[in-house]
């Protein structure tokens, strides 16, 4: 049986795996949406604002995204 430190220690490691993993997933979801919003931009079929609306994203994301793109 562990002592008291290590259990405590195993609790603390845990959760900052569970964090780390959580922060990694919200990470890969905002770059997934970034790269459909650069392939929308590309295509030019719809304006900024329904591509944020449709993306969830800021139209000021998407605008500063489009600058990106264009320069």
């Amino acid at each position: 049986m562990g002592s008291m430190s290590e259990e405590i220690w195993n609790e603390g490691r845990a959760e900052g795996r569970a964090e780390g993993r959580a922060e990694g997933k919200a990470e890969g979801r905002t770059e997934g949406r970034i790269q459909v919003v650069l392939r929308m931009l590309k295509r030019g079929l719809l304006p900024p604002d329904e591509i944020a609306e449709y993306s969830g994203m800021s139209l000021d994301e998407v605008r500063q995204l489009a600058a990106a793109q264009a320069g």
